[in-house]
């Protein structure tokens, strides 16, 4: 559990690398920028309400900027799981999850995310 929370940290920071860097100009606004600032410091002060309504605002800002099946999308979903977990709310935390899983396989490959230790090998 330890070790996929980590990786979903990993994930989330080169998400936002990736808007940061090399995202089209209406994803580079202010507003992605100050969003994920909430997000963090709402998530870290153990606000968690807060910080669900940024991951849901960024998911709103990454879905325009990129759409429901880019990695970015993902990123922004491993975020909210991040959220639901905090809070307790298991279910929706794995439903979100597996969401985000399903988007970075699709858009990946699922032997990238094999290799990089996100999704199990298969047995």
């Amino acid at each position: 559990m330890m070790r996929s929370v980590w990786q979903a940290h990993l994930l989330a920071l080169a998400g936002v690398l990736y808007v940061l860097l090399a995202a089209p100009s209406a994803a580079r606004s202010e507003d992605i920028e100050s969003v994920i600032t909430q997000f963090n410091e709402s998530y870290e002060a153990g606000r968690f309400d807060e910080a669900e309504r940024a991951s849901k605002r960024l998911l709103e800002l990454l879905e325009k900027a990129w759409g429901r099946t880019d990695p970015l999308y993902a990123t922004g979903l491993t975020k909210l799981a991040q959220v639901y977990i905090a809070q307790g709310r298991y279910a929706e935390a794995l439903r979100t999850g597996e969401q985000a899983l399903s988007i970075q396989e699709k858009a990946l490959g699922r032997e990238l995310l094999i290799a990089s230790g996100i999704e199990e090998t298969p047995d």
